[in-house]
């Protein structure tokens, strides 16, 4: 059975893709998801989102990366995936935060030994994502692996949608 609340990942082209919402409460889980580049990348520009649907309190992401190929590698397309910034701090370099309400608990966290993370505080009806502009070279057919971290803390509320955006341009390489 499918759940209506949780954490997803996902790459929008002309439509959006996503993972499964996971449930998240109260524990760090990896969320991914594999997408193939299709022939209806027109205007190839994609959106990469790590988000949240339908639940309110505290959301906290980390290690954000984009690989080229299903094998985990080192290269990562999506720069400062980890928050590297001040702790505290509404800003971080090669991200750009958008919101409708502005709320001071929206800020880079220390999240332990590893490393830093986001947090973005949830509520009904609110739209809030990170977003950063990224390059991808590639051919139709080549896969891509978008994943993070996604922790929450709070209930699942019908209707709220807070994501992180990467808006991303898609180049085929001519070969």
């Amino acid at each position: 059975a499918s759940q209506d609340y949780g954490v997803y990942v996902g790459i929008q082209d002309t439509e959006l893709h996503r993972s499964n919402l996971y449930n998240t409460l109260n524990e760090w889980k990896r969320i991914s998801y594999t997408y193939t580049a299709s022939a209806n990348v027109s205007n190839n520009n994609w959106s990469i989102q790590i988000g949240t649907t339908n639940v309110t309190g505290e959301v906290l992401v980390k290690n954000i990366q984009l690989e080229k190929g299903t094998v985990v590698n080192r290269y990562n397309f999506i720069e400062n995936g980890h928050f590297d910034g001040t702790v505290n701090s509404k800003s971080v370099s090669n991200w750009g935060l958008y919101e409708s309400i502005t709320m001071s608990t929206d800020k880079v966290v220390s999240s332990g030994y590893e490393g830093n993370g986001y947090s973005l505080t949830g509520f009904y009806d609110i739209n809030k994502y990170l977003y950063q502009n990224v390059n991808v070279s590639g051919n139709e057919g080549d896969s891509f692996v978008l994943s993070g971290w996604g922790k929450h803390i709070g209930v699942p509320i019908h209707g709220l949608n807070k994501s992180i955006n990467t808006q991303n341009s898609y180049e085929r390489s001519a070969k």
